[in-house]
């Protein structure tokens, strides 16, 4: 977590690019990453990565099932802030019980 929250303070475009290169490999490293990057608070660099789908699903998990209660409300208060709709609804269906289409 203390690389997410450096990577957030050095925010670059070869660093986002890097990110977006390792979110979209289909591994447990994607999901590691885009857990450490969510739990550290890093929004800024979240902001830039919520264009790729693979952040979000894997978001969506770690939000659903892993997040603590701090960190899943400072992370929909950003989709909120960023107009992530779908991202908000999915989560409110999650919680509901429902499954997201």
């Amino acid at each position: 977590m203390s690389a997410a929250r450096a990577i957030d303070k050095n925010l670059s475009k070869p660093l986002i690019a890097g990110l977006k290169n390792i979110i979209r490999d289909d591994s447990n490293g994607a999901l590691y990453a885009v857990e450490a990057l969510i739990d550290s608070d890093a929004s800024n660099t979240c902001r830039f990565l919520t264009e790729e789908p693979a952040f979000m699903e894997n978001a969506k998990k770690h939000i659903s099932t892993k997040a603590d209660p701090a960190t899943k409300a400072t992370f929909l208060k950003l989709m909120k802030e960023l107009g992530e709709k779908d991202f908000l609804k999915d989560m409110a269906e999650a919680e509901a019980g429902d499954t997201p289409e």
